[in-house]
C-alpha cells in the first residue's frame, strides 16, 4: 500500500523546478537517504506517478554530455494534470550548489530550444546563457516555501 501523499512543500525549503523540456531520470536509492539530513535546498520536476513521502531517490540529469546525479528523499507529491509535481530535498551538502548550477544549465538549454522553435534561431549554447541570463536569471525557476512563524 501506497504512503500517503504530502500536497505541500515542507516549510524552509527551496526547490529548483525542473524544465520539463529537459530529460530528467530517478532510480529508488540502493542506500536509503537520511530525511533529517535534508539540506535547504530541492529539486521538483514532473513524474508519471506519486512517489511516497521519505523515499530515497537519485536522480540523475545529462548536462554538456555529462550525468550529473543529486541524492535525496521524496518531500511531496501532487498531482498538476496528468501528471505529478514531486519535490525532493537533497540530503549531500555538496549537491546544493551543484543543483543549482545544473538547473540553470538545463532552463539555458530548454530556452535555446524554444528559441529554435519559435523564432527559428540557431543560438550556441553561451549565446543561449548570455540571453537567458539577460531576460530570466532574476526569476529563476523556484519554489520557495516560507517557515512558518513561531
Amino acid at each position: 500500500m501506497m504512503a500517503a501523499q504530502s500536497q505541500q512543500p515542507p516549510a524552509g525549503v527551496t526547490y529548483y523546478v525542473h524544465p520539463a523540456a529537459i530529460p530528467i531520470r530517478y532510480r529508488f536509492a540502493r542506500e536509503a537517504s537520511d530525511p533529517e539530513m535534508s539540506q535547504p535546498v530541492g529539486l521538483c520536476f514532473h513524474c508519471g506517478a506519486a512517489l511516497p513521502e521519505g523515499t530515497s531517490l537519485e536522480v540523475m540529469v545529462e548536462v554538456c554530455d555529462e550525468v550529473q546525479c543529486f541524492h535525496g528523499c521524496v518531500d511531496w507529491s501532487r498531482r498538476d494534470g496528468d501528471d505529478w509535481q514531486v519535490g525532493i530535498g537533497l540530503t549531500n551538502q555538496d549537491d546544493v550548489f551543484r543543483a543549482r548550477m545544473v538547473e540553470q544549465l538545463c532552463h539555458i538549454e530548454a530556452w535555446r530550444q524554444q528559441v529554435s522553435a519559435e523564432e527559428h534561431r540557431e543560438l550556441t549554447l553561451e549565446n543561449a546563457a548570455l540571453e537567458w541570463i539577460e531576460h530570466f536569471s532574476s526569476d529563476f525557476p523556484c519554489i520557495q516555501v516560507e517557515k512558518a512563524r513561531e
